[in-house]
């Protein structure tokens, strides 16, 4: 949809959601499992063949019928497991059993950034001042991810904190293990049109 409003301005999801209603009431009626916010779909299917296809017939629907681009750089098919949307990501606790919602690694990677920012020695300003920013910072983080089963993720990190190196290195090697999650064949794919 270039042209119409520039990427990232505030204008663009709300036009994004105008221009992909057909694409929401499609994939509706075929009876398909998506998720989509502004311009991001994924479309979550069993097989990597029925991924394939969906990712064909739907990037055709986006083309043809809705008259938009799809950037097929960024349209995939891929495990379930290996991606995000909006700093969330999905994992298996123990390979097994339902699917449940995590916080993706960047946006730990970010939240840690911030905190980083706002602890800084370098910052210039009252103790107040600084605690009152991460305070704000912190609520909105945490109510933000929080569908997130995130306790674990708030487990290793006090861990790491606490625990003496010596002493948790072999637990932390297998806390690492759990962290990772292991495909189980349930596929999905983003499409991005533009």
């Amino acid at each position: 949809m270039s042209g119409i409003a520039p990427q990232g301005s505030p204008l663009s999801p709300l036009l994004s959601n105008v221009m992909l209603d057909d694409l929401d009431r499609e994939l509706f009626e075929r009876g398909l499992r998506f998720l989509r916010y502004a311009d991001d779909v994924m479309v979550f299917v069993r097989s990597e063949r029925a991924a394939n296809r969906v990712l064909g017939s739907v990037t055709t629907f986006i083309e043809k019928r809705l008259k938009l681009k799809v950037n097929r750089e960024k349209s995939k098919v891929s495990s379930v497991f290996k991606v995000s949307l909006l700093g969330f990501g999905y994992y298996r606790p123990g390979g097994k059993g339902p699917v449940k919602i995590r916080i993706d690694r960047k946006a730990l990677r970010r939240l840690k950034k911030e905190v980083r920012r706002f602890t800084s020695r370098s910052w210039g300003v009252s103790m107040e001042h600084r605690l009152e920013k991460l305070e704000r910072f912190m609520t909105g983080w945490v109510s933000y991810f929080k569908l997130a089963d995130s306790s674990w993720t708030f487990r290793i990190q006090a861990a790491r904190r606490m625990d003496p190196p010596e002493a948790s290195s072999g637990q932390m090697g297998r806390v690492e293990e759990r962290q990772q999650p292991k495909p189980n064949g349930a596929e999905t794919w983003i499409c991005d049109p533009e």
